[in-house]
């Protein structure tokens, strides 16, 4: 039995065909998004690599800075803790001046990274110098060293004295970075704490590194324009810096660029915003040996995208206009297909109903039965069939004409398409004024529907002068079968004619079923 609620129709393909433009275009933007989802891929990972080169390339840099400075200042406390461990003999500090200045100073003193190394009592005062000229490495003049001391002539005052004065734990001192007002150079001081024997605060060696050796170290760095090069304390002192801000160095707090790393950290790397210029950066840092410096190496983040910036952009345009391109001529394409569809379709349509009724023409039925009877036999289920045919039409058309005759077939047409379609059956015209109906799975409810469509008609009442009952009305024949393999559906167009013709025979306006059906319409 065929589902309830289902209809007998012959297939035209029009829901199948139309869906293949809507299929290809979502197919379409399927390959787009795949597209577009491995360019974001892409993207992403390129931008990653950007990142993980800068990062290399910033760590390189600063790392080798490091070590550079390291190296110096290594050079330089090792000249300090000679001056200390020398001045604290006795015998050393008894010789004549000009003989004391061979044994404490070393040649490494006079390099081109160093400024003079100064010899301070417990009081400030300056004890010894390494410079031949006696000069004051803070820009006054140096008195003689046997000359009496002046009250002016101290270094208490001075910061990198008086760490080392109050503790005995600083080992080798880095001070804020100082402006000589001789040379207008400047320079970082650093110091180491003399002690007695019990102990005691004995005074200070102090000495500097020249910013300009440190500088002329950055200025050989070949970084792009907007590259940072940066030294700093962990107290978030900036002693160095490339490019210059203001007007020198050691008086701009560096909190924010080392105030992202912590006093553990040997090395690393972060982003963030500069509090001194602004401008977001992506930070590499190295500590300088073992001393409380950090040396840094940054560049704009806005530098470390540029080049995927620009590859992204250029590669995203390209495929924006190719999406758009292919969309657009999908469009069309699509257009041009549903257009062609609606064509077949229309074509289809004509081609499958009958012109004048606009029911199915005899070609559809055809199809249907042979489509139903195959069915009915792989399920071994019964199909009906009602034949129908107008009478006295005939003699209608030489008293109305054909035109009155058509429209007579319209209507007639209309009330049987009406009645089959409801009980999911399927109307024709079969040739002439005669009409078919197709019933799946029909036995008993043939006869019922066949009488239904003979009083549909009657209770139209068009007048017809050559019926004798003086309005149109229609016979019917009904016959049904439970086909079986290697039978014709034949058999079952003929057993209904014969029905429809003992109808007409039998005075027509009325339905004559097959003997194997009379007993179920009977009942």
């Amino acid at each position: 039995m065929r589902p309830a609620g289902t209809s007998l129709k012959a297939p035209t393909g029009r829901s199948a065909r139309r869906a293949h433009p809507d299929r290809a275009f979502a197919l379409q933007l399927g390959f787009l998004l795949g597209m577009w989802i491995l360019f974001a891929i892409d993207a992403t990972s390129a931008r990653d690599q950007a990142r993980e080169d800068a990062i290399h390339s910033l760590s390189n840099v600063a790392a080798s800075l490091a070590i550079d400075l390291s190296h110096a200042l290594e050079l330089l406390d090792r000249s300090l803790q000679g001056v200390v461990n020398e001045w604290q003999n006795d015998e050393i500090r008894a010789l004549k001046p000009s003989l004391r200045h061979l044994v404490l100073f070393d040649p490494s003193m006079s390099a081109e990274a160093f400024g003079p190394v100064v010899v301070l009592d417990p009081y400030g005062s300056i004890l010894a110098r390494s410079d031949e000229e006696e000069r004051d490495p803070y820009g006054s003049a140096a008195k003689p060293l046997d000359r009496p001391q002046q009250a002016n002539d101290t270094y208490a005052d001075r910061w990198e004295f008086k760490i080392q004065a109050e503790s005995a734990t600083h080992g080798l001192y880095v001070g804020q970075g100082f402006l000589n007002t001789e040379d207008g150079q400047w320079s970082i001081p650093v110091s180491r704490r003399m002690t007695t024997l019990d102990g005691a605060f004995a005074g200070v060696v102090a000495g500097t590194l020249k910013m300009a050796y440190v500088q002329g170290v950055y200025d050989r760095i070949g970084l792009r324009s907007g590259a940072l090069l940066a030294l700093g304390t962990d107290d978030g002192l900036l002693l160095a810096r490339r490019p210059i801000l203001g007007t020198g160095f050691g008086n701009a707090p560096a909190k924010s660029i080392n105030g992202q790393i912590g006093h553990s950290k040997s090395e690393g790397v972060y982003q963030a915003r500069s509090k001194l210029d602004g401008v977001e950066k992506l930070y590499s840092f190295h500590r300088v040996g073992n001393l409380p410096l950090v040396q840094y190496a940054g560049m704009p983040t806005a530098d470390v995208y540029a080049d995927w910036r620009e590859r992204t952009s250029m590669m995203g345009g390209l495929l924006a206009v190719l999406s758009v391109g292919i969309l657009l001529l999908q469009l069309m394409l699509g257009r041009e297909l549903r257009s062609r569809i609606a064509a077949e379709t229309m074509l289809e349509e004509l081609a499958s109903r009958d012109p004048l009724t606009g029911i199915a023409n005899r070609r559809v039925f055809d199809a249907a039965l042979e489509r139903e009877w195959q069915l009915a036999i792989r399920r071994r289920s019964a199909i009906g069939l009602l034949m129908i045919d107008v009478d006295h039409f005939k003699g209608y058309n030489d008293l109305y004409g054909h035109l009155g005759g058509d429209e007579v077939l319209k209507i007639v047409a209309t009330r049987i398409g009406v009645v089959s379609e409801r009980l999911g059956g399927l109307a024709c015209r079969f040739g002439g004024e005669e009409f078919a109906v197709l019933l799946p799975a029909m036995i008993a409810s043939g006869g019922h529907i066949a009488q239904d469509l003979v009083r549909e008609v009657r209770d139209c009442a068009l007048p017809s002068a050559a019926s004798p009952s003086g309005f149109i009305t229609i016979s019917v024949g009904v016959a049904a079968a439970v086909p079986r393999a290697g039978e014709s559906s034949d058999a079952l167009i003929g057993s209904a004619d014969r029905q429809l013709y003992l109808a007409k025979s039998s005075g027509r306006d009325r339905c004559c079923v097959a003997p194997a059906l009379a007993r179920d319409v009977a009942a």
